[in-house]
């Protein structure tokens, strides 16, 4: 294995490589490629080993070449060895402790594990520990956090883990696709409120599904079993197999599904609900984006919705997690079902109507960013409040936007739905027919005080995935800084443009007030990326010999690689191909830039998908 002296951090600069060692470095990695890193001479490393001085030379762009070839060999190094170490999946056996790092959180179902083996293994919900596999056991589970499990089973190359002290019974699970019942055949029992005994098949971090059969005979269903209606301890010893007595609490025929208790009947459950009716509750269940469902002993739970949550704006939908107990009043019924709906708000209970009209924008254009528009608040999610704004010379209200960060804070502690407010127009979306509007119209940036190549700071707004993330510069509208434009090279540190992120930018190009960013260094042409060009036909590669390298240009770049123009060699037609990071040659990570010459080999060409993978190594 290759060593190779790590990057020295600040605290150690006294203890860098000199000029003339890093001159060798630089040399000897400019001439190496990734695949041949094995050839490297094994005292390699003291190329680059630290020489004590009283005084350091200056840092140079040499420096940082040496270091990054340095890393980058390091870094290869590393993947090969520990591929080359990875252990067969039939070298496991079920019941062999093993340990290891999580990789991904599968939402609902579990976490996926490296162990060390040539494939993952897989740790669900149900296994996550003794008993019920509670929110705080899944906030636990996160990416990278090691834990030690043991394999409950072993099926060709996958695996699955555990980490329950007592075997599950795994047949259970199994019986889960035979579970095809009739969820109607179960409304008897319900009016009966009649005790029924059932097996645990399945459990999320919400809830138990429950192998039921109905009283009077038929398929049995999966029913339902949310936490808030567990017995007294139940959560420290359910498990797979595991037998229960629950009575039917609702049974939803459109989406024959069928909800169980543990618990008895109870008064509020008997009574009917009132408008305005205070009541204790416990959160049983997130509703993402939306709200949550709330167990007030009834029939079936209330549900809690984002703007309801408090007075003012909602902060955030994990300030009620499940779990939590609230009070809450009964905001409204729905005559047609069971269904009822909650509130934390203070106040009066009326409520407008959430259907947002579809008015004509036209009325707005040239609307200055200063004047005061009457608006009326409709409803709201956690990032923004939608609005119906009326024209300033009179006519039918328009839908419109307004995001958390261009509130004042009097009216982000007040806000609430049907209330009245004055907003400033900050840009027409045509397009949605709608409007985007701010309270803080005083202090916009026009975009015709703007001008391309101009130095700018911004806040990170969103993500959109595969294109960028949206820049707000205190311009009347948010701008694009595309994932290409991240920084000089490829985006490797595109973790840092998560929203609420600071940047300093320059504006690449403006379209009337569409504005596109860069933080790159140099010119700010860029060729264009025609996309027409994965309709050429790219059969013709299948009979290049994977020697044969190729002419290319850089037209795209993404998180996960490059996109090259390339020339048929039989046709003479550009297409498009692609070259995963893992297939970069050394030192094209820092030079990478829209346009640049490379030289490419063919891996793999897929016609179906219209998919050719290229390779710099």
């Amino acid at each position: 294995m290759v060593t190779v002296l790590a990057r020295p951090t600040v605290a150690s600069r006294s203890a860098r490589p000199s000029t003339p060692r890093l001159l060798i470095a630089a040399g000897v990695a400019g001439f190496l490629r990734l695949q041949s890193t094995s050839f490297l001479p094994m005292n390699f490393h003291s190329i680059l080993a630290p020489r004590q001085r009283r005084h350091e030379p200056c840092e140079t762009r040499l420096n940082a070449v040496a270091y990054e070839a340095a890393d980058v060999l390091v870094e290869k190094d590393q993947q090969q060895e520990q591929e080359r170490k990875r252990i067969p999946v039939s070298q496991l056996s079920v019941g062999q402790m093993v340990e290891g790092a999580v990789k991904k959180v599968v939402y609902g179902k579990g976490v996926i594990v490296d162990v060390g083996a040539e494939t993952d293994g897989f740790l669900p919900a149900t296994e996550f520990r003794d008993g019920f596999p509670t929110e705080v056991a899944r906030q636990e589970l996160r990416p990278r956090k090691r834990i030690v499990a043991k394999i409950m089973s072993i099926d060709g190359d996958r695996f699955y883990l555990t980490r329950r002290s007592v075997d599950s019974d795994q047949s259970a699970r199994d019986n889960v696709r035979n579970l095809d019942g009739d969820a109607s055949a179960f409304k008897a029992d319900a009016v009966a409120a009649k005790w029924l005994e059932g097996e645990v098949v399945s459990m999320t971090f919400n809830a138990v599904f429950v192998s039921l059969t109905p009283s009077n005979g038929g398929n049995p269903v999966s029913a339902i079993l949310q936490q808030g209606d567990f017995a007294e301890g139940f959560v420290e010893k359910v498990q797979l197999g595991s037998n229960v007595r629950v009575r039917v609490k609702l049974v939803d025929e459109r989406k024959n599904r069928v909800t169980v208790t543990m618990k008895d009947p109870t008064d509020a459950a008997a009574m009917p609900l009132e408008v305005g009716q205070a009541l204790q509750g416990t959160v049983v269940k997130i509703v993402p984006q939306k709200g949550v469902l709330v167990d007030v002993g009834a029939a079936r739970p209330g549900f809690l919705g984002v703007e309801e949550f408090r007075d003012g704006f909602p902060k955030d939908i994990e300030e009620v997690r499940p779990g939590t107990d609230v009070e809450v009043r009964v905001l409204a019924k729905d005559s047609s079902s069971d269904r009822f709906y909650l509130t934390r708000r203070s106040g009066a209970l009326e409520r407008p109507p959430k259907d947002l009209p579809k008015g004509d924008v036209s009325p707005f254009a040239g609307v200055s960013t200063d004047r005061d528009l009457d608006a009326e608040v409709v409803f709201m999610n956690v990032d923004a409040v939608f609005l119906t704004v009326s024209p300033p010379g009179g006519g039918e209200p328009v839908p419109a936007i307004l995001h958390k960060d261009d509130m004042t804070k009097a009216f982000f502690d007040e806000v609430a739905p049907g209330g009245k407010t004055t907003v400033q127009l900050r840009y027409v979306d045509e397009k949605r027919a709608r409007l985007s509007v701010t309270m803080k119209g005083f202090e916009l940036t026009r975009s015709e005080d703007l001008q391309v190549g101009e130095s700018v700071k911004g806040t990170v707004k969103s993500m959109i995935p595969g294109k960028g993330v949206l820049v707000d510069i205190g311009a009347t509208r948010l701008g694009l800084l595309p994932i290409a434009e991240f920084r000089d090279g490829f985006p490797t540190n595109a973790e840092y443009y998560r929203p609420g992120a600071k940047c300093n930018l320059r504006i690449l190009s403006m379209d009337g007030d569409r504005l596109t960013f860069t933080r790159r260094s140099g010119e700010l042409s860029r060729p264009q990326d025609d996309l027409s060009l994965r309709d050429n036909d790219i059969s013709a590669f299948d009979k290049a010999s994977s020697d044969t390298w190729f002419d290319a240009e850089v037209v795209q770049i993404s998180l996960y690689g490059v996109f090259v123009k390339v020339t048929c060699p039989t046709t003479g037609l550009p297409v498009r191909g692609m070259v995963h990071q893992k297939n970069f040659d050394i030192g094209f990570v820092n030079q990478v830039y829209l346009g640049m010459p490379v030289r490419v080999r063919v891996l793999s060409v897929r016609p179906e998908q219209r998919q050719l993978d290229l390779s710099m190594v």
